[in-house]
């Protein structure tokens, strides 16, 4: 990708290489000379095996500050454009170019706490460009991050999408949809749901008679509200007059004034 002036590092390297040749010779010779009785001392043979190794450090020191002029690329992709010109002066800060392989992209997003446990690797998904919304790809979840938000309440994950016909970009944004079933629950009018002091609760004609169902609720979809509770699927629910409303109340069955509880999908699952 890159390389810099490395005369001086040249020369380095050289020289290590000379110092390391004359330390072996000067080894070799001192051992040599003790096979014919010519009793060199062992410090000073101990001296030359030292100056060997220190030699050897230099050298590898010397290849090493080498290779540092020079830039290789760490995996096979495109190259951006670059703002750097023969002569121009750079440091470990200044910017090169970008180096991106396109065969796959990575796309990040947040996912609420609640689908912990539900969003995990494997999951596939749909993936569409804000631009493109008809083109739909389908990703795998490869990664998904080992803690919260305390801030959002949200955590992260990582979608890899096949690009192998290079017609996506880095940076590129996009919408994530995946199918999660979170359960089963039943779907009301949301006028149905009323909100007292012990929370939400619903009006429900029981043998024509009014009751009150605490309910939790889960979310609104289609102008309805999905909620968990003590209501049976089919129920009658009251929508008017719910102000007059007092339990055990004699209720007027009106097609107008009351519904059903039924299931928001053929499957009963809550869908996001």
């Amino acid at each position: 990708l890159l390389k810099l002036d490395d005369r001086d590092q040249v020369l380095a390297v050289r020289q290590a290489e000379v110092e390391l040749a004359e330390a072996k010779r000067t080894l070799t010779r001192y051992l040599s000379l003790n096979e014919t009785d010519a009793n060199i001392p062992p410090s000073t043979i101990d001296t030359a095996q030292s100056n060997l190794d220190l030699a050897q450090i230099r050298l590898s020191q010397a290849q090493v500050e080498l290779s540092r002029r020079e830039m290789k690329a760490p995996f096979s992709g495109r190259l951006g454009i670059t703002d750097v010109e023969i002569g121009d002066r750079v440091d470990s800060s200044t910017m090169i170019t970008t180096l991106d392989d396109r065969s796959t992209l990575l796309v990040d997003f947040t996912v609420p706490e609640s689908f912990t446990g539900k969003v995990v690797t494997g999951l596939k998904v749909q993936a569409r460009q804000w631009e493109s919304p008809d083109d739909n790809r389908t990703g795998t979840v490869v990664a998904v991050d080992s803690r919260v938000d305390s801030t959002t309440r949200a955590f992260r994950a990582r979608v890899a999408i096949d690009n192998t016909a290079d017609n996506l970009r880095p940076g590129m944004a996009f919408e994530i949809d995946a199918a999660i079933k979170k359960g089963d629950f039943l779907s009301v009018p949301e006028l149905s749901v009323q909100w007292g002091a012990d929370g939400p609760y619903v009006w429900s004609a029981n043998n024509d008679r009014a009751s009150r169902s605490p309910v939790e609720m889960v979310r609104r979809a289609n102008g309805r509200m999905l909620i968990r509770g003590d209501i049976a699927e089919g129920e009658r629910v009251i929508l008017e007059g719910i102000q007059s409303v007092r339990p055990g109340m004699k209720i007027k069955d009106v097609n107008a004034a009351t519904e059903t509880a039924k299931s928001p999908y053929p499957d009963n699952a809550d869908r996001t």
